[in-house]
Parts: C-alpha cells; sequence; structure tokens
C-alpha cells in the first residue's frame, strides 16, 4: 500500500524543532512505514542543509521550495510568536 502525507509550508517535519504536527505525521509515518511505501511532501526550511529528498527510517522525504514571501512571513511569525503573550486559560 502507498501512504502519502502533505504538509502545509509552516509545518517542520524533520527533527529537531518540530511542530505538533510535524511531530504526528513523523511519528505516524515511521509506523506505517515497516509495512507501506510512505512518502511524506513538505516545505525545504530556509536552514534546512539536506537536499530536495531525504529518506530516514523507510520513508521517503521530499520537499519544495516555497515562495519567498511565504518563507519571510513562516520567519516572522516564529519570530514574533515568542514577543506574543499566551492567552488564559478559559
Amino acid at each position: 500500500m502507498k501512504v502519502g502525507f502533505v504538509n502545509q509550508f509552516i509545518d517542520t517535519i524533520i527533527p529537531p524543532g518540530q511542530n505538533s504536527v510535524g511531530a504526528c505525521t513523523y511519528g505516524v509515518a515511521n509506523i506505517l512505514a515497516k509495512s507501506c511505501d510512505v512518502v511524506v511532501y513538505g516545505a525545504k526550511s530556509s536552514n534546512q542543509a539536506q537536499g530536495n529528498e531525504v529518506s530516514s527510517h523507510g520513508v521517503k522525504y521530499k520537499f519544495f521550495t516555497t515562495a519567498r514571501s511565504d518563507r519571510w512571513l513562516l520567519d516572522a511569525r516564529t519570530k514574533y510568536s515568542r514577543l506574543a503573550p499566551s492567552s488564559p486559560p478559559i
């Protein structure tokens, strides 16, 4: 069976530094790779040293370059999210 995951450009899927969606994708993909052909698609981060395709634990990761404006927005979101106070619990 072939299984594919398509992540948003804001999701970091390779450890370290994953967000929650990336961590779930990574965990499920590794489990499914024991019995399936798994491919995970995602955006290439600006500091990513690997190429456009990486294999790990039987999972193929394919990365695409995003538009410069999308990368800028993601970097700004990451940088400025640390400045905003978290909302109090309801």
